[in-house]
């Protein structure tokens, strides 16, 4: 069981960190949907992760 949380936890880490580098908010977006699936995310990642979300938004619309 263990081996599974932490291959999870890393899948979920591996999209992120690849969405953030793209600068995908769709990728970035879908990611913490799939976690969340399966892992109801916390009051305090949810804010850290809807952060990030905002920075990846304003370097897209600074792109343009």
């Amino acid at each position: 069981m263990e081996h599974y949380v932490l291959n999870v936890l890393f899948f979920f880490y591996q999209k992120l960190l690849d969405a953030f580098e793209d600068q995908n908010v769709d990728a970035f977006t879908d990611a913490v949907k799939d976690y969340d699936t399966i892992s109801r995310l916390d009051q305090w990642l949810t804010t850290m992760l809807l952060r990030i979300k905002k920075t990846i938004q304003e370097d897209e619309s600074d792109l343009r």
